[in-house]
């Protein structure tokens, strides 16, 4: 928690944020204040040559806040069988 992200989005491009809770859902992690858009699923989260994960969803706090849900490079892992190639 509190780790700057970034994320890229075919609808929203490229943006930053800080990492608000690495527990939603008890798998996902949560940024807030992230906007997101259809079109943005399954895009890369990451921070400089760091995979962090992909776009899971966009939702908005009771205050109105957005906020985006990422699935961290280690459960697609664990659930695909998927391995990150870099290079």
């Amino acid at each position: 928690m509190g780790e700057r992200v970034c994320k890229y989005g075919k609808t929203t491009g490229y943006a930053c944020g800080t990492i608000a809770t690495t527990s939603q859902d008890g798998v996902n992690v949560r940024v807030d204040n992230m906007t997101l858009q259809g079109g943005d699923s399954s895009g890369p989260w990451f921070w400089n040559n760091t995979a962090y994960g992909t776009t899971i969803a966009a939702c908005t706090l009771s205050n109105g806040n957005p906020y985006a849900i990422y699935g961290p490079v280690d459960q697609i892992y664990n659930i695909l069988g998927l391995t990150v190639l870099t290079n």
